[in-house]
């Protein structure tokens, strides 16, 4: 509207601009100090530091008013960056949610595979130690393995795959190696769950008992049991 920035700035800060409205605010009142304007955005981009678009953003802003000229042609310009800017962050973000589905799902068929391979060997184990099962033995150079060795190897392979693949996905989503914390948590929970629940017990028994043993309708019955 042909007014200056500061009176621009002035106008604005009667306006609601969500997270930003309490900083304008604040620069409006730096400017109605008459501190420089310079100085003043300068301060104002520093409360503002831990967005990167925003740093860049004025930086281009105070280059211009230092300049001279039509700052509305260097505002208008700069608007059609940041909204392609952000329609290029808005692509990436769903290409890399698909990405992270795919490691999830890699994730999971491995945990699949590994309590495949368990189901597998674990009765050639039993079967073994009576002798040999259809030609197949499972040994090493110290001897015969155990279904114990299995379950530790197996378990450390969870251990380590759920780090690694974490990691890598978060990575990927944010571009940031401690953001894979989080899918670390996730992974190695799911991991280790199910590695207690089909892999790490030797065995499941449940015995019952029911009394009496012959019943007619409207009887009372009592279930005696239990599982180890």
């Amino acid at each position: 509207a042909g007014m200056t920035l500061p009176q621009a700035i002035s106008t604005s800060a009667d306006s609601n601009y969500g997270a930003l409205t309490k900083y304008i605010r604040k620069l409006n009142i730096w400017l109605s100090w008459n501190t420089p304007f310079p100085k003043a955005w300068t301060k104002f981009t520093k409360l503002l530091t831990r967005s990167d678009l925003i740093k860049r953003i004025n930086n281009i802003i105070l280059e211009s008013f230092h300049a001279g000229g039509e700052i509305k042609v260097t505002l208008n310009s700069l608007a059609d960056d940041v909204n392609l800017l952000k329609q290029m962050e808005f692509e990436k973000k769903s290409v890399m949610k698909e990405q992270i589905i795919i490691m999830y799902a890699v994730y999971f068929v491995f945990v699949g595979v590994i309590i495949g391979l368990f189901r597998i060997l674990a009765p050639i184990l039993f079967i073994q130690k009576m002798g040999v099962f259809s030609g197949i033995t499972v040994q090493n150079a110290g001897g015969e393995l155990t279904i114990e060795y299995f379950k530790n190897l197996f378990f450390l392979m969870i251990l380590v795959e759920s780090i690694c693949a974490g990691i890598i996905a978060g990575q990927i989503s944010e571009e940031r190696l401690i953001a894979g914390f989080r899918h670390v948590v996730i992974m190695l929970s799911v991991g280790v769950f199910f590695f207690f629940i089909f892999i790490f017990p030797s065995q499941l028994n449940l015995d019952a008992t029911i009394y009496p043993s012959r019943v007619v309708a409207e009887d009372n019955i009592i279930i005696n049991g239990q599982v180890f």
